[in-house]
């Protein structure tokens, strides 16, 4: 499924920004010279903003794809520091902002890519399933699994918990 210069790990460390330095230093510890870290909770992430992602550290040290919330779905660095996720709030509307600052402080030439949505609330889960409909594709495990829902007469039966 993925080509042979990409590796998949299993996620070590504490909160979000500790999982996510670990992954870096080992990948740069393995010889890595970029190196892209993405969310699994973007599932409709077209594959070319994950290679424009690899492009753009051609000439840049960080890039970062931020989402509507004020978070981010992708970082990549050919460099790192962990200093970069230092005194940065998870899953806040100050996560993108912050871990920017950080690295505009380390000095840093920093690269956005364009900005996409995760599924943290229901109401991603509602705009997936809208996008769906009006023939956006999702990937084929999501679409089997909203199928079974439909056929089993459960879809419009799923209910949020707060």
């Amino acid at each position: 499924m993925l080509p042979p210069d990409f590796r998949c790990t299993v996620q070590e460390g504490g909160d979000l920004g500790d999982r996510m330095a670990e992954a870096f230093a080992r990948a740069f510890a393995a010889g890595a010279k970029r190196v892209v870290i993405f969310g699994s909770d973007s599932p409709t992430l077209p594959p070319a903003i994950i290679r424009g992602a690899f492009d753009a550290l051609a000439e840049c040290d960080l890039v970062i794809g931020p989402t509507e919330d004020g978070g981010y779905y992708l970082i990549g660095c050919r460099r790192f520091d962990p200093q970069v996720f230092h005194g940065v709030e998870w899953s806040t509307q100050w996560t993108c902002e912050q871990t920017l600052a950080n690295a505009r402080r380390l000095g840093y030439r920093m690269a956005q890519l364009e900005r996409w949505f995760d599924l943290d609330e229901w109401n991603d889960v509602e705009r997936l399933l809208a996008d769906a409909r009006q023939g956006n594709p999702l990937p084929s495990h999501l679409a089997t699994f909203f199928r079974e829902l439909d056929a089993a007469g459960e879809q419009g039966r799923i209910v949020r918990s707060e």
